[in-house]
């Protein structure tokens, strides 16, 4: 297989910076560039346009556009500099620069990381730091990078806005892998801790996400697997509208890697595939094919050989069409290895040869990198040098200039000051106020949860009473009658020629039957004497006699009955499933597992029915998954749901038990 390795020229950044101080050449149109055709056309003042192109550049950012998102900040730069508005120039150079820095050209990086220094924004300065971390991280000259985290870290933390403060967990996290790399595991560590309590401090729990997802990783590459299992189930079960995700999948991910050294290969399997679905499910742009490679050499563990066979064939293609040649290596090495157990020697031979290929021209990339970071690092300094020099003449220049204005400046010092105290005390009020509002929609949410708790509560206790009322009541004045007719039917023999009177004694007794089927679905009782999984495999029996749905039941450590009111409200959402694939799904089979592991257990529901579209809201209300949502917030757990047409469909849901 041809392979080009990837050269990075030093001309290439610095012809494409030459764009920044000019309007940037327009990509291909797209609603992006119209944007920018209709701000530049508008009768909006200059320093509108130069805020509005800002704006849809920060937006293209943050929507992984690149390209966008360069030519958009390099629009808004020229209009600037032609209009003189310099508002938002640091951040418009800084954003630019991690562009490049995405790019790998780093010269170019540099170079907008200086024009971000030269606007004098010291307000601005946390950001550029951190910034010249990454950069400096990438190129492998790690003292650098720690330096400039740290003076980040600083920056942000000195900043009188509580929301810049929490911005310093950034640059605790980029030193925590700074020492990684240095293999200084346990201080890497402390930097890891240090974001972890700066981001309890913040109202919303999806900060500590990612400090606790580090920790979890420290404690992997330790082998304390119950640490780090703990921390990653933690970041499963935390903040469910968080706006990113991403921890939660490589949470998922993390547990899939600990149950892989514990050989325990299913639960691998079954993590993985987690994985996979909760990314598609949260319509996540993710490497796909690391996630096929891990789950192809679970299953290939686990002796699953055609499954594990058509993983790792996807792994190969998506890394060949992404260029992943690292993945590809991989995935070549396990491939080789299931082809040896397949006595399938030719191929294995073959596998492990492109397994060595590939791991050879990575080895090569890094070297043509490493030799072209050193250049960089080398032509870098050489500018520093340059700067200085010119920053010294400058100041020399500037400094009779700035003599005579030091009077002016007092003068305005004590009005901006004045300003300064009015700002911060106005700030101060509406931090106040925002406090006051997230404390009144948290008691609002706790007062719904109190609800939802105790109208479940009131329809089981009202279940119970009528099934309670049909059993004893109608269902034992129903046997009475039975009696009746068979005495009847004893001392009046003729009545057993009798139409009429036949036909009444099947009458009672199937309504008999009825009453009591009604009240054993009403509550079972197998669910109250025997427990969950009892009560479960009848469910799943009682559908099964019916010959049109095939139903089978696994449980894995569930020897132990869980707390009735939590049975209860397991057994109604199984039941609620059962019912919409009987009514809607038109599926042959279904299966039902059980898995609990510690104070964890997962509930998955797979039928092989037709499949329906997760986006359609009505068909969503319309199957009931409204309500078995709501008994699974009851339960403080998550739902997650994959559907194909003609498919099928997969329900899984994770809760955290805390009782026996």
């Amino acid at each position: 297989m041809p392979f080009q390795p990837k050269f990075y020229s030093l001309t290439k950044g610095f012809s494409t910076l030459v764009l920044i101080t000019m309007t940037g050449i327009c990509p291909a149109q797209n609603p992006v560039a119209d944007s920018v055709t209709r701000i530049l056309s508008s009768h909006l003042a200059d320093s509108a346009k130069v805020q509005s192109l800002f704006e849809l550049g920060r937006k293209s950012w943050f929507g992984r556009n690149l390209e966008n998102a360069s030519y958009v900040l390099r629009e808004s730069i020229a209009l600037a500099e032609k209009t003189k508005y310099f508002t938002h120039q640091a951040d418009a150079y800084n954003l630019l620069a991690n562009i490049y820095l995405k790019q790998e050209e780093f010269d170019s990086t540099f170079l907008s990381l200086q024009k971000a220094m030269d606007q004098n924004n010291k307000a601005f300065l946390p950001f550029i730091h951190e910034t010249y971390s990454r950069l400096y991280y990438q190129l492998g000259d790690y003292p650098s990078a720690f330096h400039y985290a740290q003076l980040s870290a600083a920056g942000y933390e000195k900043s009188a806005d509580p929301n810049i403060q929490l911005l310093c967990i950034y640059p605790y996290l980029l030193a925590g892998d700074v020492l990684i790399k240095l293999r200084q595991d346990e201080k890497a560590f402390e930097y890891y801790q240090a974001a972890y309590k700066k981001a309890l401090t913040a109202s919303e729990n999806w900060y500590i996400k990612n400090p606790i997802q580090k920790m979890a990783d420290h404690f992997l590459s330790k082998n304390k697997f119950e640490k780090a299992k703990h921390l990653y189930d933690t970041i499963i079960l935390i903040d469910r509208d968080a706006p990113s995700h991403e921890p939660i999948l490589y949470s998922y991910e993390g547990l899939g890697r600990v149950a892989m050294k514990q050989n325990e290969f299913k639960n691998a399997i079954r993590l993985f595939r987690q994985a996979l679905t909760y990314a598609r499910y949260q319509h996540l742009s993710i490497d796909e094919e690391n996630l096929y490679t891990q789950l192809g050499a679970a299953l290939l563990a686990d002796k699953q050989i055609d499954s594990a066979r058509y993983y790792l064939n996807q792994a190969i293609s998506g890394s060949t069409r992404n260029k992943s040649y690292n993945n590809l290596s991989r995935s070549y090495f396990y491939l080789s290895s299931l082809q040896e157990q397949q006595k399938d020697f030719q191929n294995a031979m073959l596998s492990y040869q492109l397994h060595k290929s590939y791991e050879d021209s990575i080895l090569s990339i890094e070297k043509i990198r490493a030799v072209n970071h050193l250049e960089v690092l080398y032509q870098t300094r050489h500018k520093e040098e340059e700067i200085v020099s010119l920053q010294k003449a400058h100041l020399e220049k500037d400094f009779e200039i700035r003599r005579r204005n030091i009077y002016i400046s007092i003068a305005f010092g004590l009005v901006l000051a004045l300003a300064a105290i009015v700002l911060l005390l106005r700030h101060n009020f509406q931090n106040k106020q925002r406090l006051q509002s997230e404390r009144v929609k948290q008691m609002e949410q706790q007062q719904q949860v109190v609800s939802l708790q105790s109208m479940i509560n009131g329809q089981e206790t009202e279940r119970a009473r009528i099934a309670k009322d049909l059993h004893d009541g109608l269902g034992g004045l129903f046997s009475t009658v039975k009696m009746y007719f068979s005495s009847l039917k004893h001392d009046a023999p003729e009545l057993n020629h009798n139409e009429l009177f036949q036909k009444s004694f099947e009458l009672v007794d199937t309504a008999s039957l009825e009453v009591r089927r009604i009240a054993h679905n009403m509550m079972p009782e197998v669910l109250m004497k025997l427990g969950l999984v009892d009560a479960v495999k009848d469910l799943c029996d009682n559908i099964s006699a019916g010959k049109l749905l095939k139903v089978s039941l696994e449980a894995h450590g569930m020897s132990k009955r869980l707390n009735d009111s939590t049975e209860i409200m397991l057994f109604r959402i199984v039941q609620e499933l059962l019912n919409n694939v009987i009514k809607h799904a038109h599926a042959t089979e279904a299966i039902i597992q059980f898995i609990k592991e510690n104070s964890r257990l997962s509930v998955i529901v797979e039928d092989n029915g037709q499949g329906f579209n997760t986006k359609e809201a009505d068909l969503l209300k319309h199957a009931g998954i409204a309500t078995i949502q709501s008994r699974v917030n009851y339960l403080n757990g998550k739902m997650t749901i994959d559907s194909q047409k003609n498919v099928g469909t997969t329900v899984m849901m994770d809760f955290l038990i805390h009782e026996e």
